[in-house]
């Protein structure tokens, strides 16, 4: 199911493929694992990174902007990865992946702001990532 989920967003994204060119879906099922690890490793390490940090924070579910900024600033100061810089839109990005899903957009009561919340698309994937 991963890997289903993996090639989705490679699509999904826009990922370029060894050859410059955009991943398109009918080349994707001639893909190794190893290509489609490599298309999405930026995101699942972040990913993993944020399920660790809210299992590991009260078995956190729901994270909403500043959860993920905080997450994502923490790996780009640790510099976990030189050979792949943190995109400014990693935030976006991640929203866009198939393993997190926005909550119904609550209205907070201090000046009518909408405050928007993420949460994995089911607690077991939040626990394999977690885990990786």
């Amino acid at each position: 199911m991963v890997r289903k989920l993996y090639c989705k967003d490679a699509i999904r994204l826009k990922k370029k493929a060894n050859n410059g060119k955009d991943v398109i879906e009918r080349h994707i099922h001639n893909y190794s694992d190893e290509e489609i690890d490599e298309l999405m490793a930026t995101e699942v390490q972040h990913l993993g990174y944020l399920a660790f940090k809210g299992m590991n924070n009260k078995h956190q579910i729901e994270f909403d902007e500043k959860d993920l900024l905080s997450a994502f600033g923490d790996l780009n100061d640790k510099g976990t990865d030189k050979q792949r810089p943190l995109p400014p839109e990693l935030v976006d990005i991640m929203k866009e992946t198939s393993f997190l899903h926005t909550a119904d957009v609550d209205l907070n009561s201090r000046g009518g702001n909408f405050r928007q919340a993420w949460h994995f698309l089911h607690l077991t994937f939040q626990e394999y990532f977690a885990a990786t």
